[in-house]
């Protein structure tokens, strides 16, 4: 098998794998918004990589590490304003990125990959940090299950066992800034959200727990992230957006059947 292909399926396992992991957590907490802010805020520490002339993806995880208390903060407040301040903050980040990226000699050709993600491109060392990110992810979510469970179905019960709600959707962030910067190799910054969010939408009607949540969401991205990949090979066309557009595929279906069986059912 081509070596570029090769690397392209090993990196598509490890994206669905964290965004099967991690994204039914973003979805059960009602982070999606904060989550989102974070895929945005990413763009200003790339920018400043490529100005400074270090990892792009170690700008985008200093970037998101720094955004996810800033949020987290803003989230205990409880401000009524939250979804503002979010736009806001994402809005500032992408315009440093933009400014950045700029004062760097302009856009390059490497700049589409972390904006729009290329499978085709990972290096054997982008691999290895994406697994390692993700196998990171997985033990923390093994570590302190029991904990996001309890805050997310009964905070004020987790609050008398001991457990501090704060530090826990904190958690939530930080697990999301790490997966937004494996993401980012895959489907890209714009689109990463939708990888992070559709899975856990689609088959959450079908799980009975936050467990079974995250073992559907899995293979459903690891069949989108293949069937993605194979479009992407055959087609010639980019990687990332095959990905979405083949997870999106069951919405639209499902769309389509919801309506005839409710059309069936009146007449």
């Amino acid at each position: 098998m081509d070596p570029v292909l090769l690397n392209a399926l090993a990196a598509g396992i490890v994206s669905a794998l964290m965004a099967g992991l991690v994204g039914p957590v973003v979805v059960t907490f009602r982070m999606s918004l904060l989550a989102g802010g974070l895929s945005h805020v990413a763009y200003g520490g790339v920018g400043l990589a490529y100005l400074l002339g270090f990892s792009p993806s170690l700008g985008a995880l200093m970037a998101t590490l720094g955004a996810s208390v800033a949020l987290s903060r803003l989230d205990a407040r409880g401000q009524e304003r939250l979804d503002a301040a979010v736009s806001s903050l994402w809005s500032l980040a992408m315009a440093l990125g933009v400014i950045f990226v700029s004062m760097a000699g302009g856009y390059g050709m490497d700049l589409s990959s972390p904006l729009f993600g290329n499978l085709l491109t990972v290096s054997d060392l982008d691999l290895w940090v994406m697994g390692v990110l993700t196998l990171f992810c997985g033990l923390v979510l093994w570590r302190v299950y029991p904990d996001l469970m309890a805050v997310a179905y009964d905070e004020e019960f987790a609050q008398v066992r001991g457990i501090r709600p704060l530090w826990v959707r904190l958690t939530v962030l930080v697990l999301a800034s790490l997966a937004v910067v494996v993401l980012m190799r895959s489907v890209g910054l714009i689109l990463c959200m939708a990888l992070l969010a559709i899975p856990p939408y689609g088959v959450e009607r079908m799980s009975r727990s936050l467990k079974g949540m995250m073992g559907l969401s899995c293979l459903y991205g690891l069949a989108c992230v293949l069937a993605g990949i194979w479009g992407s090979w055959v087609l010639d066309l980019p990687s990332g957006p095959c990905i979405v557009l083949v997870a999106c595929v069951p919405f639209g279906l499902g769309a389509v059947l919801g309506t005839l069986r409710r059309r069936m059912s009146v007449s």
